[in-house]
């Protein structure tokens, strides 16, 4: 499983020449926040003040979009993005007993206090930078999940797993997207419908099951946040185990989505969830999560895995 590319380690970070600085805090006592990663808060104080520095820094204002007064919005959203991705990495850390490695702290360190824009930086922002950065490189510590974990976080919510296992049936319209839902709710076969019903040309074949190009009956959620149509991917994320979606329109036409059952697909996500059990759970974290925006800001946006303009 890869990283998706929101993620951003420390070389990512400093080989660009310095593209994060970060206001995080657990306290959930702060008023004026803007964004909220499940129980921990990112304070709108810090944020904006993350945005002053980067924009002052002559040497950051290429990277940033910026001018010696402002920042494109774009550039503040991205970094905003990063920050959120920083919080969930921690809280991910944090809910399995672990902390950032020293190792990675170190490296961190070193990288920073090499960079001379970075040194321009207040002691606090560089600290931030080196405990949030330190928690992604710090994810190969987590372990992969036991099958029976892995299954009962499938039955809460699939998307949580960092890995999505889901068939569909595309058709023109949502009426007749409603009536394959009355016919799967009589009894008939969803791979079959899918051969029968379905205008995708391969659903003949693959009955609808959306493997990767390995065979795999499941993909990250990184990959369909990059490579499939936004509506789709959002109608995925939400999708119950083993219940088909509602309607779900997308570019191509209407979906009727199912996450396959754990028992069809236990081995294959076991398998994928495996080649980096930290990666997948911060992508799970991120995709179904309670991350709220402030409007002034954006919204998070999971299908993306980005926060995004509401215009």
């Amino acid at each position: 499983m890869t990283r998706t590319p929101r993620t951003l380690g420390a070389g990512a970070l400093l080989l660009a020449g310095m593209t994060g600085l970060t206001g995080l805090t657990a306290c959930t006592s702060v008023p004026a926040r803007a964004a909220t990663v499940n129980d921990s808060v990112v304070r709108r104080s810090d944020f904006e003040r993350d945005l002053r520095e980067l924009a002052a820094h002559p040497g950051l204002i290429d990277l940033t979009g910026g001018t010696a007064y402002s920042m494109a919005g774009d550039s503040a959203r991205g970094w905003l993005n990063q920050i959120i991705t920083w919080t969930a990495a921690e809280d991910v850390l944090d809910d399995a007993g672990l902390e950032p490695t020293q190792e990675a702290v170190d490296g961190i360190q070193a990288q920073l206090s090499s960079n001379p824009t970075a040194q321009e930086l207040p002691q606090d922002m560089l600290d931030d930078v080196v405990r949030g950065a330190a928690a992604v490189e710090s994810l190969s510590q987590i372990p992969a999940p036991a099958t029976e974990e892995l299954e009962a976080m499938y039955a809460e919510a699939p998307a949580s797993t960092g890995a999505l296992c889901v068939s569909h049936i595309l058709v023109e319209t949502e009426a007749a997207a409603q009536a394959v839902l009355d016919e799967l709710g009589a009894g008939a076969d969803f791979a079959v419908l899918a051969g029968e019903r379905s205008i995708e040309p391969a659903a003949a074949e693959s009955g609808g099951a959306l493997a990767a190009n390995d065979g795999n009956a499941c993909q990250s959620v990184g990959t369909f946040q990059t490579s499939f149509d936004p509506d789709f991917t959002a109608g995925a994320l939400t999708a119950a185990a083993g219940v088909p979606t509602e309607p779900v329109q997308s570019q191509f036409g209407y979906h009727v989505i199912l996450a396959r059952p754990f028992d069809e697909v236990g081995e294959d996500l076991t398998e994928l969830i495996a080649t980096a059990p930290g990666d997948a759970a911060l992508t799970g974290r991120l995709a179904t999560g309670d991350i709220t925006v402030d409007p002034r800001y954006g919204r998070w946006d999971a299908a993306r895995g980005s926060v995004v303009s509401l215009r």
